[in-house]
């Protein structure tokens, strides 16, 4: 087993949020570049809410947004002032309490796991220790072995840090990172009070009240983690399936005498935090499915054949390949970076195997069985949202709540591989003068560093130069718009502006707005009240007036149609190129 002094856990843990900190804040006003439409719209609405005081608990706009991210952008907005900066650090801050998290929720999940003697439970199975070997014999330990539980955590937590799939939402501005703050969030405090919660007949004293406070507590703030969670992005209403098998085992654990009070404390605090969302869509229904229920498989001519081959999709997107939009990926690249998908791999079968091996060890509070259902039934759960759509597959968004188990996998499947070698090098005896030059343990600790060092130099390349770097880029996160944007704001407060929009999107308001892209310009010049937003169909109101003062008029996407339209109608106008996009002006 590894050897990590209580100090440099606590050093490697500071480092490894240093470098998640560092993945997240690096360069953040410049990568990504642009302000995708519905990024804006998050920051228009959330101008919208100061100025006037009404702070929603969901907006209807954009097929409906959960109100929570947005007014956390308000309160960005009042300490930094609004800019795409201020938008994105909302989401870099949820993006690093994540990686924090998911350290305390693996820590948790594996802490049956104890630092007894040989210290290989995990790898060799838990019956297959002598009575007198296990971990609920009091005895005395070596401080030379480690619980695995807290080298699982920092490899989870040091591959989730330089994750390609979080770091990109971490930076982007989408409601949808809160998804992973919540869910290891809540895991970690439901689990908390699950340990804490003595089992009848293994233990037999009764807890005193002070110990029965603490874990009640815990049931409480799990039970707000859960029902706020319900505020952040539709892919978190597959949560309560997580919490159904850990409520199953506890009922079948607790049989003798069976105590309800710790789970009905969590329903009545998540009912409690999820209260002003289920009122609104109690109110509003139509809202309640909104963007899910337009690509559901359910709203194809086959489902049984598009949810096999969204199942497919959404599964291959970890191993083979991944979200084809730049905006969500490297186009075509599995989710999980090559090297660590074979630690993924050995997780996930490692966790299979364990809950179909017989065993009637139980821990101190709860069963290994429960932690690694919850495991794999979080990651399924989490993928349902993805699986039971079939637009845009595999869909890196769609399936974010898988983050965290994905990691934990990973962090699980090293583990095991490294104390398989440590295992075996433990056994390599070396006498003599060559005992005195090489060292065996010392090299595979060196190994293993360099190993993570190497993985985390090709991911910092991989989002910070290819990626970044790509051409693709812009378009995905639409730069064209954010030029246009300052454009317009460097003209002259005399000139009308006249901005065509005409590319494609969700109208705002629905259904007779104008089209979704406008809303990056609005944003960046949410003051300017010259600027006059038009439909395409209502171009031809526009061309059938007469424009005597000085007016620009641009359209969002080039249009030589309309320019040929207007050159006609004004022969002294000038088409002005300015790179990626052009416009019109009149009497200038």
């Amino acid at each position: 087993m590894l050897s990590i002094s209580k100090r440099n856990k606590i050093i490697l843990l500071l480092l490894i949020l240093a470098i998640a900190v560092f993945f997240r804040f690096y360069k953040l006003a410049e990568i990504p570049p642009g302000l995708y439409p519905d990024v804006a719209m998050n920051g228009v609405n959330a101008l919208d809410a100061i100025k006037t005081g009404d702070f929603k608990v969901f907006y209807p706009e954009n097929n409906g947004r959960e109100g929570l991210f947005i007014n956390l952008i308000a309160v960005s907005f009042l300490t930094f002032g609004a800019s795409i900066w201020a938008i994105k650090i909302v989401a870099v801050l949820f993006g690093i309490l994540t990686v924090l998290g998911t350290y305390l929720l693996t820590k948790e999940l594996f802490s049956y796991l104890k630092p007894f003697d040989s210290g290989y439970a995990l790898a060799q199975g838990i019956n297959s220790l002598s009575p007198e070997r296990r971990p609920n014999e009091v005895r005395p330990q070596s401080k030379a072995f480690d619980a695995p539980s807290t080298i699982i955590a920092l490899l989870s937590t040091f591959f989730l840090a330089i994750s390609f799939w979080h770091v990109n939402f971490s930076r982007i501005g989408f409601r949808a990172i809160m998804v992973p703050f919540f869910l290891v969030w809540g895991l970690y405090f439901l689990f908390k009070a699950l340990n804490a919660t003595p089992i009848p007949g293994l233990h037999t004293d009764d807890p005193d009240k002070k110990h029965k406070l603490f874990a009640n507590g815990y049931f409480l703030v799990a039970g707000l983690f859960f029902g706020l969670g319900f505020h952040t992005y539709i892919a978190f209403r597959v949560a309560p399936l997580i919490i159904l098998p850990i409520f199953i085992i506890w009922i079948i654990k607790n049989r003798p005498r069976l105590k309800l009070a710790p789970w009905i404390i969590f329903v009545i605090f998540a009912l409690i935090a999820a209260a002003p969302l289920l009122y609104y869509y109690a109110k509003n229904p139509a809202d309640f499915m909104g963007r899910a229920g337009q690509v559901s498989i359910f709203a194809t001519g086959s489902v049984a054949k598009t949810l096999i081959q969204s199942t497919i999709k959404t599964l291959g997107q970890f191993v083979a390949v991944g979200d084809y939009n730049w905006r969500h990926n490297f186009s075509g690249s599995p989710e999980i970076f090559w090297p660590l998908i074979p630690f993924f791999i050995i997780g996930v079968f490692y966790s299979i195997f364990q809950i179909f091996k017989k065993r009637n060890y139980i821990d101190r509070s709860y069963s290994l069985l429960t932690v690694h259902y919850t495991l794999l039934v979080a990651w399924d759960a989490m993928l349902l949202p993805s699986i039971a759509s079939y637009e845009g597959l595999p869909h890196a968004l769609r399936s974010i709540g898988a983050i965290p188990p994905t990691y934990i996998f990973i962090g699980l499947g090293f583990w095991l591989i490294i104390n398989k070698f440590k295992n075996q090098i433990s056994n390599i005896k070396i006498t003599g003068q060559n005992s005195k030059i090489f060292n065996f343990k010392l090299s595979f600790c060196i190994l293993i560093f360099a190993f993570c060092i190497t993985v985390a130099y090709f991911s910092y390349k991989l989002y910070f130069v290819d990626w970044t770097q790509n051409p693709n880029l812009k378009g995905a996160f639409t730069q064209q718009f954010v030029d246009e944007a300052n454009y317009l704001k460097s003209l002259p407060t005399n000139i009308k502006k006249y901005v065509i929009v005409n590319e494609d999107g969700v109208p705002v308001p629905y259904p007779d707005g104008i089209p979704m892209p406008s809303q990056t310009i609005k944003f960046l010049d949410y003051n300017n009240s010259e600027i006059t937003y038009l439909k395409s169909s209502q171009f031809s109101e526009l061309l059938s007036q007469y424009l005597q003062t000085p007016a620009l008029i641009l359209p969002m996407a080039y249009d030589e149609n309309l320019f040929g339209q207007l050159k006609q109608k004004y022969p002294n106008g000038k088409i002005e190129n300015l790179g990626e996009f052009s416009a019109f002006k009149i009497n200038f």
